[in-house]
C-alpha cells in the first residue's frame, strides 16, 4: 500500500512518465 503524502508523489510512483513540477 502507498502512503499518501502528496498526490503527485503517488502518481509518480504509479506513473513515473509524468513530468515533475
Amino acid at each position: 500500500m502507498f502512503v499518501v503524502l502528496d498526490k503527485d508523489t503517488i502518481v509518480e510512483e504509479i506513473i513515473p512518465h509524468l513530468p515533475k513540477r
